[in-house]
């Protein structure tokens, strides 16, 4: 502490402990709070992946035909522009049980990339914490790779963790 012109300066820290956790209807009940409902905002055959450790990418492809005209010049025209989505999770437990939301976890997906069937996408575009009303997008697609990497064997929980990598493409 500094002592200046009679007047004592205090420095310190402080730290914000915030209890709570998730009820019964899958709802963040946290201290002197309002409880907020947990919306995951990509499902896939109408189940919710989970949020644990995700990273999402949304690009959109454009697929187009060159023509030559009869002038010697080339026309390219768009055929059409498929919506791509890749999805990457580290540190995935299996089963959707051991995620932190409890939602579909890598069996789910790994399921899924095996039985190579066209999927249901579903995905919220504006997405915000303070939104009242989710309306999801819904669309075709299929799965465009699928890869894993065990990265711990948890023998004793009877789970294996890995880091996943899920894209999918618009039909």
């Amino acid at each position: 502490m500094t002592l200046l012109n009679g007047s004592i300066f205090v420095y310190g820290t402080s730290s914000v402990i915030v209890r709570g956790g998730t009820n019964a209807h899958n709802t963040i009940v946290a201290a002197n709070t309002v409880p907020q409902t947990i919306k995951s905002f990509f499902k896939i055959n109408g189940k919710e992946l989970t949020a644990h450790n995700r990273q999402f990418n949304a690009t959109n492809n454009f697929i187009t035909k060159d023509q030559v005209l009869a002038s010697g010049n080339r026309r390219r025209c768009l055929v059409r522009n498929p919506q791509a989505f890749s999805l990457s999770f580290k540190y995935l437990p299996g089963p959707s049980g051991m995620t932190v939301d409890g939602q579909a976890g890598r069996d789910y997906m790994y399921t899924l990339a095996n039985l190579g069937q066209n999927v249901t996408v579903e995905y919220l575009p504006d997405y915000t914490s303070d939104q009242d009303d989710f309306s999801y997008i819904s669309l075709r697609g299929r799965i465009k790779s699928y890869s894993e990497t065990l990265l711990r064997r948890d023998e004793i929980g009877g789970c294996y963790y890995y880091n996943v990598n899920i894209s999918f493409e618009e039909l």
